[in-house]
């Protein structure tokens, strides 16, 4: 893989740490620290199956930023949130960057009562 820190760099545990946890198991990211460094890892297990196209997921302008950098932009920089999205859910809830959605107790709360409810089917 080209990507420009070595494998074992803090950089890459904390960009890629995040989507382990989505999919335990299906990432090895290599050196990758940006969306692009990802989205061109050509080794075999090296992109999610369902998240393989992260750039699909961000704003034009934010398709260059490290996950570090995502992490800290606003909320509206993911694709289908609008500006008055983004006003909203600070208001509503003091959400105002990715990061402060992804750690949101509701969000949260949300993931773990479906997580729940699709493991007591089986």
């Amino acid at each position: 893989m080209n990507c420009s820190s070595g494998p074992h760099s803090p950089s890459r545990r904390s960009t890629i740490a995040p989507l382990q946890q989505i999919h335990p198991g299906r990432l090895d990211a290599g050196n990758c620290q940006t969306t692009s460094n990802l989205l061109t890892a050509n080794e075999p297990g090296a992109i999610l199956s369902r998240m393989a196209d992260i750039s699909k997921h961000v704003d034009k302008a934010y398709e260059q930023m490290s996950f570090e950098q995502l992490a800290e932009a606003p909320v509206d920089a993911l694709q289908g949130v609008s500006k008055g999205d983004a006003e909203l859910l600070e208001k509503a809830f003091k959400i105002r960057t990715i990061r402060d959605l992804a750690e949101s107790k509701y969000y949260r709360w949300a993931q773990a009562i479906v997580h729940l409810a699709q493991t007591s089917k089986h």
